[in-house]
């Protein structure tokens, strides 16, 4: 679960619509990476990921094709709350409030309260993704989010 920090620096990050990086690494060694981190042996950069999945499997369990479609339809039709969401989707209130739970756990929507209800945000709505098989390694990359041409 992502902490209240980290969630902070995905809404600044957001908000200044600059992309963020997301790895994907065992627990082995994201473990010998905070460690090497605390003992000062490898400090994290700026380009170090920010959240991190065990597999592309987890990565895909939050990111379902239903969860997809979530995203979609909040970056697309911005609805008022929680319960206009579920009723766009045709789905149970309950079953979109777990899914934005975990969503907004791992950074990819916000929840602002407005009153009683809470309005869904997308905080990221494109992600790139790229596979380096000679090293191994797995970086996802949520793309640069479009801005309006000047004059608009």
């Amino acid at each position: 679960m992502a902490d209240e920090g980290l969630m902070n620096e995905f809404s600044r990050r957001s908000a200044e619509q600059r992309p963020i990086r997301i790895g994907i690494g065992s627990h082995g060694s994201n473990k010998e990476r905070l460690l090497a981190a605390a003992r000062g042996e490898k400090p994290f950069g700026p380009e170090e990921p920010k959240l991190w999945f065990a597999s592309l499997d987890a990565f895909f369990r939050v990111l379902t094709p239903e969860n997809r479609q979530m995203v979609a339809v909040i970056s697309q039709e911005h609805p008022r709350s929680v319960s206009a969401l579920a009723k766009r989707l045709r789905r149970d209130q309950g079953n979109v409030s777990r899914a934005l739970s975990l969503l907004e756990q791992h950074g990819f929507v916000r929840l602002t309260r407005e009153g009683r209800e809470k309005r869904p945000e997308a905080a990221i709505t494109q992600i790139d993704l790229h596979l380096d098989l000679s090293q191994e390694r797995i970086e996802i990359t949520p793309a640069p989010q479009p801005t309006a041409p000047a004059g608009e």
